[in-house]
């Protein structure tokens, strides 16, 4: 009816569990090149994802400027000129400040 287990042992169950953690150890040492890579390349996927943010919001800002550009709206293509070639109108004299560097 009941079959006695049969005792292994004092060392038999240390042998079991010492085969377990043994194995798992291989298993671990396996894939840790591999987990390490994952988080390597979860941190290039999030620099990534915000350099793409970046360079949206900079497209955002150009696309405003090139249809005010296409607009032909003389007072911004005038206020372009002035800011960023240092221009000005007949008459006019233009004044820039720079700061030295150390």
């Amino acid at each position: 009816m009941f079959q006695r287990r049969q005792a292994t042992g004092r060392w038999g169950g240390w042998i079991g569990w010492l085969g377990l953690v043994g194995l798992l150890c291989i298993v671990y040492s396996w894939y840790l090149p591999q987990i390490q890579r994952n988080a390597a390349l979860q941190a290039q996927k999030l620099a990534l994802e915000e350099m793409l943010r970046q360079q949206e919001a900079t497209n955002r800002v150009l696309r405003k400027q090139i249809t005010s550009l296409q607009a032909t709206n003389s007072w911004y293509i005038e206020k372009i000129a002035r800011e960023q070639l240092g221009l000005a109108r007949s008459g006019e004299a233009v004044v820039s400040f720079f700061v030295p560097t150390p």
